[in-house]
């Protein structure tokens, strides 16, 4: 399962992106708050994932629909080439 969160400043807009489609979207208005806490990929002091992440990339920029579905096609012809 390829899956991205994209946070648009502009748009003042979160969405949730499953396979390289947008599987859930929403217009926040409290902003994004900023911290000197490290960026936790896969839990937190409290939970840990059960499982493995692959591939977690940050990006200064939101993402448009278009780079996330390449990104996911990319993914999958990398993971399905033959040897």
């Amino acid at each position: 399962i390829h899956i991205v969160g994209v946070i648009d400043g502009n748009t003042q807009e979160i969405k949730i992106y499953r396979n390289g489609q947008v599987a859930n979207r929403k217009v926040y208005t409290e902003g994004i708050a900023q911290t000197s806490q490290n960026l936790n990929i896969g839990g937190n002091a409290s939970y840990l994932l059960n499982g493995e992440i692959d591939e977690a990339r940050v990006y200064m920029k939101a993402l448009t629909s278009f780079e996330v579905n390449r990104l996911y096609v990319e993914g999958l012809l990398k993971h399905l080439a033959l040897p």
